[in-house]
């Protein structure tokens, strides 16, 4: 009776999670179609299949496999990591909730390329086998230490990445240099991956072009503007700087100096103009 219980119970999960998945792609290709302007706009499907499919990931940096582990999930989880493998080891229970997230986890590392929001969908269940080894293991006090210090590593950590996104600041501030009007403004790989999205290009008439490959000289003949990481190589093709944006570049430490330990903030992305085309 019990297994005819649970294999009813399946089918009825499946169905619903067929009928949410369903229901879900419906909402994503009506919504994104709309906001991309482009028909049949389905985001996770074409990264699948740039990713997997295509195995082009890998353009866009690698790192070791034990990135996640040793680096990313630290910094996503510093309080409920340690607490979520000692609950694990010391309880099963705990060890076959952590299993298909840690089997996830193990998946996205066998791929060169790596990204913190790959590994986003661990999180809650780290923090509820964190929570359930608290109980397990009797240790609320310990608990409540790495809690506070984990919200201080939050706060600070968002601080930080405040400057995270020059490209996008750079977009920002080519929008206050100039007015409205026609421009053909080139992107960099860079400046793209740094805030410079679609959602960040809000003037209408202007042209945003974000091609690869282009090597200085006559191939940005026809732009008016740029948003670069290299402007020594434009300088001498007619473009000139018109504002530098600062971004993060790491944490400065000098204990004979207040405060002693600060943020690095150095110019990352050049919003530049072609002399040539504007006057």
């Amino acid at each position: 009776m019990v297994g005819s219980q649970l294999r009813s119970l399946t089918r009825r999960t499946l169905a619903i999670v067929a009928a949410c998945a369903a229901g879900f792609v419906a909402l994503t290709l009506t919504v994104d179609s709309a906001l991309w302007r482009e028909p049949w706009m389905w985001p996770e499907a074409r990264g699948f299949w740039f990713n997997v499919v295509e195995g082009r990931s890998a353009e866009w940096g690698t790192d070791p496999p034990l990135h996640y582990v040793t680096r990313l999930l630290p910094r996503l989880l510093p309080a409920a990591l340690p607490l979520a493998v000692a609950g694990a080891v010391a309880d099963r229970r705990i060890a076959r909730l952590a299993a298909p997230s840690a089997l996830a986890v193990a998946v996205f590392s066998a791929n060169a390329h790596k990204e913190w929001r790959f590994v986003l969908p661990a999180v809650p269940v780290a923090n509820a086998c964190a929570a359930a080894a608290v109980v397990r293991l009797g240790a609320r006090r310990l608990a409540a230490v790495l809690c506070a210090a984990s919200a201080a590593m939050a706060l600070g950590m968002a601080y930080v990445s405040a400057h995270n996104y020059p490209g996008g600041h750079a977009l920002a501030r080519l929008h206050a240099l100039e007015p409205a009007g026609h421009a053909v403004v080139h992107i960099d790989a860079y400046a793209a991956m740094t805030g410079a999205t679609r959602f960040g290009q809000t003037r209408g008439g202007w042209v945003y072009d974000k091609t690869e490959g282009l090597a200085p000289g006559a191939a940005f003949a026809n732009y008016t503007h740029l948003l670069t990481a290299a402007p020594a190589a434009h300088r001498a093709h007619g473009f000139e700087v018109m504002a530098e944006q600062r971004g993060y570049a790491g944490i400065g430490v000098d204990l004979g100096r207040f405060p002693p330990v600060w943020i690095r903030l150095e110019p990352l992305v050049w919003v530049m103009r072609n002399t040539q085309q504007l006057h």
